[in-house]
């Protein structure tokens, strides 16, 4: 599975929308910039659990 696919299911099972979350945490103070590296540390440490925690780090 790529990590597009299990970005998918990171929104669809953890997640929800993007957009409307930005929207709250842009609403909390936080930058567009801010929301995205938000994100994507979220996402990072969810698909670490979903490949059983084998550190397949490439960018």
């Amino acid at each position: 599975m790529d990590d597009m696919q299990l970005e998918v299911r990171f929104q669809d099972e953890v997640f929800g929308n993007p957009s409307y979350r930005f929207e709250n945490w842009m609403e909390d103070g936080l930058s567009e910039d801010d929301c995205w590296d938000h994100y994507y540390d979220l996402f990072t440490e969810w698909k670490v659990t979903q490949k059983g925690g084998q550190g397949n780090e490439n960018g």
